[in-house]
């Protein structure tokens, strides 16, 4: 063990958020010790836009998947299309607060892949 007695936790987010306007968008923060999920009692998440505005701020479900639903009406069609937004999970993990940030996007719609796993297996048997 070593000598540092604090305790680290990590949120993993695979991509930035895509916030589509005009849409409820969900929002996780899914947050790991030591390769294992965590649960968090409470916590609030912020959403903020290109200019460093707040746009909604509101209360997150608790438990291992804490999620926020950022209503539609908090970003509606009007809005300009851009990068540079920001979302900020504040979750209260074992009596402790820890803040998480993670980049957003303002898009149109939200992109799927074009391509699956079944399809890279099929091309390339190697990977399967």
């Amino acid at each position: 063990m070593s000598g540092d007695a604090s305790t680290f936790y990590t949120a993993r987010f695979l991509l930035p958020y895509y916030l589509v306007r005009a849409a409820d968008n969900v929002l996780t923060c899914n947050v790991y010790r030591d390769g294992a999920q965590v649960s968090a009692t409470s916590g609030t998440c912020t959403v903020y836009d290109s200019t460093g505005e707040q746009v909604a701020t509101g209360a997150t479900s608790t438990g291992t998947s804490p999620a926020y639903t950022l209503a539609a009406a908090s970003v509606p069609d009007t809005l300009n299309l851009g990068n540079d937004w920001r979302v900020e999970f504040d979750l209260v993990i074992a009596g402790s607060n820890y803040r998480f940030k993670n980049k957003a996007h303002l898009v149109r719609s939200h992109l799927y892949p074009v391509i699956t796993d079944v399809d890279l297996y099929r091309r390339q048997k190697q990977l399967d």
